[in-house]
């Protein structure tokens, strides 16, 4: 008599070695930033550019979620749990870019070589955008796995502007991922204002336009040369 084994609920937590190996070399540059930036205050005994660490911690907040969205999708082939956490991947998603407006900070110091601080700098810009459109071109895959290709890339379409938006509002008017939570009605409020008196807030509207064809464009270009039968698999 053969005994029927109630089958598993465990999840496999694994992950493919793609993963792995992306993971990886993200992992690979990001501690190539950390050394720029503790070479340079070993070199100098400030730590102007150490707030650099916390912006690049919160620049992989995206990567987590959407990792966890692709290793669920891959596990249950269902867009319910990553639907679910494409909300806070969409919230955390302007961390990784915003590491290029950080260039702002940027000027002559005495101390240490110029060019120093550009490659410092410029680093930390380059790596927020890898780490920006790995996290889309994660979610880009989810969608185009189980809907049509348009579906995906309206995400990319969406993801862009509110990246972009995202931006304006950390920047300009200096809110964080987490004030939806501590601050909702106040962040509501200056998420709105732009769309109800766009004259009023030029710099909000210019900005978000050309920060969202950046990154459209710029994930586009990290896609050159991957066919399309590639950016399907999952």
């Amino acid at each position: 008599m053969q005994m029927h084994q109630t089958p598993s609920l465990r999840f496999d937590t694994s992950f493919d070695k793609t993963t792995l190996r992306n993971l990886g070399m993200l992992s690979l540059f990001t501690a190539y930033c950390l050394g720029l930036v503790a070479m340079r205050f070993v070199w100098t005994g400030k730590g102007a550019f150490t707030f650099l660490g916390w912006n690049l911690f919160l620049a992989w907040m995206p990567v987590l979620f959407s990792t966890l969205a692709e290793r669920f999708f891959g596990q249950r082939r269902a867009l319910g749990i990553p639907i679910l956490l494409a909300v806070p991947w969409l919230l955390f998603l302007p961390n990784a870019p915003y590491l290029v407006t950080d260039l702002v900070h940027l000027r002559p110091r005495p101390g240490i070589p110029y060019w120093y601080d550009i490659l410092l700098m410029s680093s930390f810009a380059f790596h927020g955008l890898l780490l920006g459109f790995y996290s889309m071109r994660q979610f880009h895959q989810i969608l185009i796995a189980r809907l049509r290709p348009m579906y995906g890339w309206a995400l990319v379409a969406l993801a862009s502007v509110g990246a972009a938006y995202g931006i304006y509002l950390g920047r300009v008017l200096r809110w964080n991922s987490w004030d939806i939570l501590r601050h909702p009605l106040r962040l509501a409020v200056d998420c709105l204002r732009p769309f109800i008196h766009p004259f009023a807030y030029k710099e909000a509207v210019v900005m978000t336009i050309v920060l969202s064809a950046f990154l459209f464009l710029g994930y586009m270009l990290s896609l050159s040369g991957t066919p399309m039968r590639a950016l399907k698999k999952s």
